[in-house]
């Protein structure tokens, strides 16, 4: 999650401290006969009927909204290809799906439909690449760009798919202790190095003097080719001064390195892009930015190609979480709604990292509304929302068979709660519905049942034979 930190989406009109009406919505949504909308669907009518087949009554419903993953994508594409035209750039512009952002076969397989390269960062990563090889999604033509520090078991599952015939794999090392394992497989290797700028203080990449000494280690190994420069950026991409000085010094070190090897000719200006735009033309104002920047420095002959990773504006938008109000309760002239659900399992940088999301009644939209807070199930105080505590959510005053949503999620909360696992106070999983799967039919509904007992029992070793003791 590091490689975007500052990107979390918030949407300061739906989360208020006393502002009793009706939020303003996110793009797509839209209030019909007092119920939500999202591109023409019923969403109110969609959990209800979903929820009451799943049967549990202490689980929010998660509805996937996948054509929102492939939208993003074009978008993005569409801007980048303006950007181009508009500055005469000569060299190439990729997208590439961090996987760490939300791993889930409908999002991979979305991403990877739409066209995205794949930015992996583990050993388990690895077999999703294999697995979206074998699928078709990931064809010989797409970058698998090798991120995170290369254990031996990761640098060897990623020798494995370039040994099987896949040429677009490019581990990027982050130390010069990671080259050696690479070098030695014998197998032909693209690779690139993962710069620190210089002051920084992070854990990852390497500073302008070790840069130049894992090239030559590179250089002197007969099996490797430099071609990519990763440029970690920890700051927010769009209107943001730091980003902007970061990344003019480190294609300054990107146009050294070249003169010493002309392989290198992929610029990777890393993450940053917020979930959200402020407006319809900032990602293509964004990559104008970009480009002239790279031509100041490197001139229209050696401009490098550029790679722009993205998680979270890719996919932080393509879900929303459904909980049903099952409670009232008035505290000190305070009113919570209580949730079925925990609020800390499925929004965790909510409590941990007093993330803010748009939060939206599914039905009873016209009747009046009030301010209120939101709690979960659990036995936890942090189990609130807002986070902080003097700050309120609007919502109709009419809480018999209220459904609440929060929306604009999809990256990170998924995995950072522990998909599949034990939660909270033991809170299974709630049922899934995958609206618009597969690009041919956008608005088929998949379902996924929800996370019985007996799931939640064996993560914690119930039900399993007793270890051996030695």
């Amino acid at each position: 999650m590091t490689t975007e930190p500052s990107a979390t989406s918030t949407s300061s009109s739906l989360v208020g401290q006393h502002s009793p009406n009706p939020p303003v919505l996110p793009d797509g949504y839209h209030i019909e006969e007092g119920r939500l909308h999202l591109h023409g669907l019923d969403l109110a009518s969609l959990a209800d009927y979903w929820m009451t087949r799943a049967g549990q009554e202490d689980a929010p419903l998660t509805i996937r909204y996948m054509p929102s993953v492939r939208t993003k994508f074009q978008k993005a594409r569409d801007a980048f290809e303006q950007a181009t035209r508009q500055t005469n750039y000569p060299g190439t512009v990729r997208l590439a799906y961090a996987s760490k952002a939300n791993p889930n076969h409908a999002v991979i397989k979305a991403a990877m439909g739409a066209g995205a390269d794949y930015e992996c960062s583990s050993r388990v990563d690895v077999s999703i690449v294999r697995y979206a090889i074998e699928q078709g999604w990931l064809t010989p033509d797409r970058l698998i760009i090798a991120n995170g520090f290369k254990t031996p078991g990761y640098a060897d599952a990623l020798i494995g798919v370039a040994q099987a015939g896949h040429p677009g794999v490019i581990p990027v090392f982050d130390s010069i202790e990671e080259v050696q394992h690479f070098a030695d497989s014998g197998i032909p290797l693209n690779v690139g190095m993962r710069y620190r700028v210089s002051g920084h203080n992070e854990r990852f990449g390497m500073d302008e003097a070790e840069l130049f000494e894992t090239q030559q280690l590179i250089a002197e190994s007969p099996n490797l080719t430099l071609v990519l420069f990763h440029a970690l950026q920890l700051f927010p991409a769009i209107d943001n001064p730091e980003y902007v000085a970061s990344l003019e010094n480190a294609i300054e070190v990107f146009k050294r390195l070249r003169v010493c090897c002309p392989s290198l000719h992929w610029f990777d200006v890393g993450g940053g892009l917020p979930t959200q735009l402020a407006e319809p033309d900032d990602l293509q104002e964004w990559m104008v930015s970009i480009q002239q920047m790279a031509l100041r420095h490197c001139g229209m002959e050696h401009a490098p190609d550029l790679i722009i990773e993205s998680g979270r504006y890719l996919t932080g938008s393509h879900q929303l979480e459904a909980f049903k109000v099952v409670k009232t309760k008035v505290v000190n002239g305070v009113t919570y709604y209580v949730l079925g659900g925990g609020i800390m399992s499925n929004l965790p940088d909510a409590w941990a990292l007093g993330a803010e999301f748009p939060v939206a009644a599914l039905n009873h939209c016209d009747a009046p509304y009030h301010d209120v807070r939101l709690a979960g199930l659990t036995c936890d105080p942090d189990d609130v929302y807002p986070p902080k505590r003097d700050k309120f959510v609007s919502l109709p005053q009419d809480a018999d068979g209220l459904l609440v949503a929060f929306l604009e999620i999809g990256a990170y909360q998924d995995m950072l709660g522990g998909e599949g696992g034990a939660k909270h106070c033991l809170l299974s999983e709630g049922a899934t519905i995958l609206i618009g799967d597969d690009p041919d039919y956008p608005t088929r509904i998949t379902y996924q049942p929800p996370q019985s007992i007996e799931s939640v029992l064996s993560h914690l070793g119930y039900g399993q034979e007793p270890f051996s003791a030695f």
